[in-house]
């Protein structure tokens, strides 16, 4: 039978449990009365045939235990990328801080709907409230099947909006001055970051991960085959991966790039090459110095010993070069979408630029770009104007 209880309705199923008869509230997440009469049916109809199979309240975990099953079961690894085994941890711990003592079947659309306005009241960004919603989601669905809950409340809430947050991009005279100032250093970290990244598009992970058998300085040619980040080692277990640089609770992992697309070959200019030149000189001075102290991994970006240059490095190294010189804030990652702008400000065309960024589809270069590449359709429109008044 359905029953409403504030604005939502509820099937409610009556179940024997030993010598008593008992009630289970099934949220219909709707306050449709016709929506709700057609979602009770369905429910009726899998409660009887086995289905959904109704519980005794003490059998029903938490929301906490319930996560804990579900990423032990159907995100940790090999399950899924370590990636997204470490992300659904981070946003499963953060859901749990307040909703994880509830029981799965008590989690109701009013329930996440107050969540969801309490997380923007907190300052929560619109993006990593729609990642919680989307990973709650999914692992509901589990519970569903799994015939802990009949109705996934997810369904029935609608998550905020996606917010745009333009990139942002440093200017060719910025990039220039960095470039001077970066040529000065006498450890040439900074200098081939900022190549990589503003004049080559390289992601951060995918600098930490080239390796000199990756470069052609012949051809001007990088072959992008991996990608650097930092791993809790109770994720490696049962991974594997290109090669790993072990930590006492955390490893450098060196595995496949972010897409299939993103294993690419691209070519670079010649301010890179220099700039890869230079390292393999300070690489080799460095080898001679400390002779067999030398960690010889083959990696284009290292330290003076050798050893890997992690992502968190690079990001500490790159802030401290802005505050120095009084620059105006960056990402390491708004060096690669420097690149993206300068050449289309260039001209070249948006698959070229697309083939460089190595996006799986040129659409999406087009998606991310769209505010200069209608600046440029407005140059093109006055470059033909500026025909034909010549003309006449």
């Amino acid at each position: 039978m359905l029953q409403k209880k504030g604005k939502i309705w509820y099937v409610v199923l009556n179940y024997k449990e030993g010598n008593k008869w008992k009630k289970k509230w099934i949220s219909t997440g709707t306050p449709s009365a016709r929506e709700a009469k057609r979602i009770e049916k369905d429910i009726e109809y899998k409660a009887t045939e086995g289905i959904i199979k109704v519980k005794a309240e003490k059998d029903i975990p938490t929301l906490r235990a319930f996560f804990d099953q579900w990423m032990d079961v159907c995100v940790k690894p090999p399950s899924r990328k370590p990636a997204t085994y470490e992300n659904y941890k981070y946003v499963s711990n953060k859901i749990c801080r307040s909703q994880g003592n509830m029981k799965v079947n008590r989690i109701t659309p009013e329930i996440l709907e107050k969540y969801i306005k309490e997380e923007l009241a907190a300052g929560t960004s619109h993006t990593c409230i729609r990642l919680e919603y989307r990973v709650l989601k999914v692992a509901l669905k589990s519970a569903v099947r799994w015939k802990l809950i009949a109705v996934n409340p997810c369904e029935a809430v609608d998550p905020p909006s996606p917010t745009p947050s333009p990139a942002k991009v440093a200017t060719i005279d910025e990039v220039q001055q960095l470039l001077d100032t970066t040529s000065k250093d006498s450890v040439p970290i900074n200098h081939l970051v900022i190549c990589l990244g503003a004049l080559a598009g390289l992601r951060r992970g995918e600098m930490c991960a080239l390796e000199w058998a990756d470069v052609d300085l012949d051809a001007n040619i990088l072959y992008i085959r991996h990608s650097m980040s930092r791993k809790d080692n109770d994720v490696l277990a049962g991974g594997t991966y290109y090669k790993v640089f072990h930590g006492q609770k955390s490893s450098l992992v060196m595995d496949k790039v972010k897409t299939d697309a993103s294993a690419a070959p691209i070519c670079i200019p010649s301010i890179v090459s220099d700039a890869l030149h230079r390292m393999k000189l300070w690489q080799n001075k460095n080898r001679i110095l400390l002779g067999q102290c030398y960690k010889d991994n083959d990696l284009v970006l290292c330290h003076e010993d050798g050893s890997p240059c992690e992502p968190s490095y690079i990001y500490h190294c790159f802030q401290k070069l802005l505050k120095a010189n009084n620059f105006p804030h960056l990402r390491v990652h708004d060096l690669r979408h420097t690149a993206a702008t300068l050449l289309l400000a260039q001209g070249v065309d948006i698959k070229l630029v697309s083939h460089q960024l190595r996006h799986s589809d040129v659409s999406i270069t087009q998606n991310l770009y769209e505010h200069v590449t209608e600046k440029l359709a407005r140059t093109s429109a006055d470059a033909m104007d500026d025909l034909f008044r010549k003309a006449k």
